[in-house]
């Protein structure tokens, strides 16, 4: 059973990741280079070494980093985000980059896509939809056959000073038990897809990364 002290907590953070990522989306960057000690779009980036696509849809993409990032490099990138404030900071984004964005305003559970028409699907840092059911259903029914989704679900700092444990308190990274890897993984094992879990460790810090590969035609 969760301690009545950390439901509290979570629900709290919950609903501050609220509103950072609606009403004051405008501050969603400067908040997450301080929680994270400027290391949060260096960890968003670790993903970019394992998406060669070419066709790549990402799921809450923000105020748009990464999906300029994956343009630069020659992807075809599209985006799904719930959130009409991150979408306006997002385009602006892109636009002043000249790339002409594929980023859409929609949800992970009814996505406008057609059946298996992706490479890979990547989302870095969701929040609890990642593991409902139904848009995980919706994620395997877009991915091609041995098509490939990406998650980060959290980072942490693992750093000894008193302010990196403290931050880390606001990372809301759940605490490890016996069964930390499978209450992870167990979601996206019965969408059916085949699950991975790597922890990367980096300069006091480490980040989860999540694969699970859509099973490929026979």
């Amino acid at each position: 059973m969760i301690p009545v002290r950390e439901e509290i907590l979570t629900a709290g953070l919950r609903s501050l990741y609220n509103l950072l990522y609606h009403q004051f989306a405008w501050s969603y960057d400067i908040v997450a280079a301080a929680v994270s000690l400027g290391r949060w779009q260096s960890w968003v980036n670790e993903c970019l070494p394992y998406l060669n696509g070419p066709r790549i849809l990402e799921i809450g993409y923000g105020p748009g980093h990464l999906q300029a990032e994956m343009d630069s490099r020659g992807l075809q990138v599209f985006g799904v985000d719930a959130s009409p404030e991150m979408a306006h900071i997002a385009q602006k984004r892109l636009l002043r980059k000249g790339i002409n964005s594929r980023a859409i305003i929609g949800y992970a559970q009814y996505m406008p896509y057609s059946s298996g028409v992706f490479d890979q699907v990547v989302a870095t840092f969701p929040s609890e939809y990642i593991a409902d059911p139904q848009a995980l259903s919706d994620i395997y029914r877009i991915l091609k056959p041995g098509g490939m989704l990406l998650i980060i679900p959290f980072a942490w700092l693992t750093g000894k000073h008193w302010y990196e444990r403290a931050l880390s308190g606001l990372l809301n990274v759940p605490h490890r038990s016996s069964d930390w890897e499978n209450r992870f993984i167990q979601p996206f094992i019965d969408a059916g897809f085949t699950c991975s879990l790597t922890e990367i460790n980096l300069n006091s810090s480490a980040i989860l990364i999540i694969q699970g590969v859509k099973e490929p035609a026979s």
